[in-house]
């Protein structure tokens, strides 16, 4: 006799029953229903694992329990194990630069449509071809292309550098075009992402930026970070690259980056971090001409990062960018060594022409004997000084009633706000020396 329906078996005859009704033992009643009690046990499951299901299961609103962790693509799956990610992060990468291979396990036999998997990336890619194979799956060249998506979304190539030793990242199947997406472009040496924009990782820092060592009266190197379109329109991260002063833009590091012209000395250069939105490549670009860069074919998207100077060489002045929009100068640069009198001087400091935040040093000395003088210095913006007194100086020169046939001299610092690089300085009566020492800046342009 069948089960019922929901799982309860009863037996065929039941012998208390025969007794009353008179019916006596029979060989073929008897073996009727141990045949039935056989079939019964054989559609029972066996704990040791002989009995292979052959319909769907229900539960019952139970649970299995105690779990093996799984080991093959048709095994059930425990919580930990989902938990853990075990399933989906295929530890570092094997194979050479370019090629990476992983396994997963349970192992897979073909790729899926979407499937995805985490991966530590043991070198650097060289190529904007690099292939990803799983499992020994299928030609790489041909369907383990990694590529990434555009903002667009399009889906381009890699560029030398997207993928860093000892980063993460997380990669998508498209079978579609047999190609594995690069979904982050995280880095080994730089903070957690803290925004997505269209699956590509933003870093918490701004691009560094640095004479380079090697050769700094030609060369900037410019750390990778992320930065935000200065129309608000969007943001993106770039690649740490070296770029050159001495020509036209090329793409890529190790290549110049001059917009357009040719490099000129004593001339402010703005530095600014590009993007083309189509092909979502980022790259670094000079100018002379702050806040209208000539931008390459293809780039529109554009984000000012700080100021370079040239000196009478044409080399690169070197010093430091500790912060946003912060330089500061290795040598102070002299920018007036004459002597201030009581007409307007006209002081070009060694900072851009924009608005900046100077820091400079005004050395003064005075020779007269029981003499006292005042100069003044100025921002530009605020207009031509008038002679300066005692009510209206910023510079002390002398002390009444020093009688003493010694020089007077007198270092006074200042940070002041300048539009265009240049102050003025007046003195109330011609001083014996005076020098401006122009230490650096902090550019109030870079947010």
């Amino acid at each position: 006799m069948p089960r019922n329906g929901t799982g309860t078996y009863t037996l065929p005859y039941n012998w208390n029953d025969d007794l009353a009704n008179g019916i006596t033992i029979q060989a073929g009643r008897m073996m009727g229903q141990q045949d039935d009690i056989a079939t019964g046990l054989t559609n029972s499951i066996a704990k040791d694992g002989q009995t292979p299901f052959t319909g769907n299961q229900s539960m019952g609103n139970n649970k299995i329990t105690s779990l093996g962790n799984s080991t093959d693509a048709r095994d059930a799956i425990p919580t930990a194990q989902v938990q853990n990610s075990s399933l989906f992060n295929l530890g570092t990468s094997l194979g050479v630069a370019d090629a990476y291979t992983a396994a997963a396990v349970p192992a897979i036999t073909a790729y899926e449509a979407t499937m995805s998997f985490r991966i530590k990336i043991h070198a650097t890619n060289a190529t904007t071809t690099p292939t990803l194979q799983l499992n020994g799956i299928g030609n790489p060249a041909l369907d383990g292309v990694i590529k990434k998506i555009t903002p667009g979304g399009l889906e381009v190539a890699l560029a030398a550098g997207d993928l860093d030793a000892g980063a993460y990242y997380d990669f998508q199947r498209n079978s579609a075009n047999n190609a594995w997406i690069l979904m982050n472009e995280n880095k080994a040496d730089v903070p957690q992402a803290t925004w997505q924009v269209y699956g590509k990782s933003l870093l918490n820092r701004d691009s560094t930026i640095a004479n380079d060592g090697s050769a700094p009266n030609t060369t900037m190197v410019f750390g990778n970070g992320n930065f935000v379109f200065d129309d608000y329109s969007g943001s993106d991260y770039v690649t740490a690259k070296r770029k050159q002063l001495n020509g036209p833009w090329a793409a890529g590091g190790n290549q110049n980056g001059l917009d357009t012209g040719t490099k000129q000395a004593n001339t402010w250069y703005y530095m600014y971090v590009i993007q083309n939105p189509t092909t979502s490549g980022t790259d670094f670009l000079f100018t002379a001409t702050y806040d209208n860069p000539t931008m390459p074919t293809g780039y529109t998207k554009k984000r000012y990062l700080g100021a370079l100077n040239t000196d009478g060489s044409g080399n690169i002045r070197q010093g430091r960018w500790p912060g946003k929009g912060v330089f500061e100068h290795n040598d102070p640069i002299v920018s007036y060594n004459t002597r201030f009198n009581n007409t307007v001087h006209t002081i070009g400091l060694h900072v851009p022409q924009i608005d900046v935040m100077a820091r400079f040093n005004v050395h003064i000395q005075e020779t007269s004997v029981n003499g006292t003088a005042y100069a003044r210095v100025v921002p530009a913006w605020q207009g031509q000084p008038s002679v300066p007194t005692i009510d209206n100086t910023n510079i002390s020169v002398g002390t009444d009633g020093d009688t003493l046939n010694r020089p007077v001299r007198n270092d006074n610092a200042f940070e002041m706000l300048v539009t265009n690089s240049t102050i003025y300085g007046r003195a109330s009566g011609t001083l014996t020396y005076t020098r401006v020492l122009t230490f650096g800046y902090t550019d109030l342009n870079v947010y």
